[in-house]
């Protein structure tokens, strides 16, 4: 009650257009509303989820499942998606969340750094045809007037001519592609289609408004 009633002098400054927490939301409320669901995964994994040598390991773990940070939600999303196999229908789950990267530990004192946080959007399509699930994702870059282009390039954990990487001229954004079977336990993985980008790297190249 003591507060003086005087209002407060100065010009009111402009909202953020663009932050990251705007356009996390933009990005959830989009896939949402084309039927997508969202997922919420354990930060924490089993050694078989990661590279034991590119992960850091936690001292003192409350178990083998969750002794890893892990380094990509692709591992979390197929197991998502594995136990969902059951359902008779196509489904799309998605998860935006942080990963951990180990950082080179410091010259001085020797002691290890703080883990790089990435945030990653990645999906997993169950069932879907190849040209909806792309249809999906070109719709989601179109949507934030990201103006992209798809490069066919084989790597791990794809099936051979079945995966593309995503870039905005020189700027690599992402991966989509059909997950092989033969990295995974399941041998049903060859039906999920999965999708992967780095928040940052599309907020950037994203834009919040179109200009005329």
């Amino acid at each position: 009650h003591k507060l003086p009633s005087q209002l407060m002098i100065g010009a009111i400054p402009d909202s953020p257009v663009n932050t990251p927490f705007k356009f996390e939301s933009r990005v959830k409320n989009f896939l949402k509303g084309i039927g997508a669901v969202e997922v919420y995964t354990s930060s924490l994994v089993s050694e078989n989820h990661v590279n034991p040598k590119l992960a850091l390991m936690l001292k003192n773990p409350l178990g083998v499942d969750s002794s890893y940070l892990r380094t990509s939600l692709a591992p979390s999303l197929i197991d998502a998606a594995y136990e969902n196999k059951h359902i008779n229908a196509p489904f799309h789950l998605f998860e935006i969340a942080n990963v951990y990267l180990p950082r080179r530990s410091i010259a001085k004192t020797g002691l290890p750094q703080l883990p790089d946080e990435k945030m990653i959007l990645a999906g997993i399509f169950s069932q879907y045809n190849f040209r909806d699930a792309k249809g999906i994702v070109e719709s989601l870059l179109q949507d934030n007037k990201i103006v992209f282009s798809f490069e066919p390039l084989d790597s791990a954990f794809f099936a051979p001519g079945r995966r593309v990487e995503i870039r905005s001229g020189k700027l690599y954004l992402g991966q989509f592609g059909i997950l092989d079977d033969e990295d995974f336990i399941s041998p049903e993985t060859n039906l999920f289609i999965y999708y992967e980008f780095e928040c940052e790297t599309l907020r950037r190249v994203s834009a919040a408004t179109i200009p005329y």
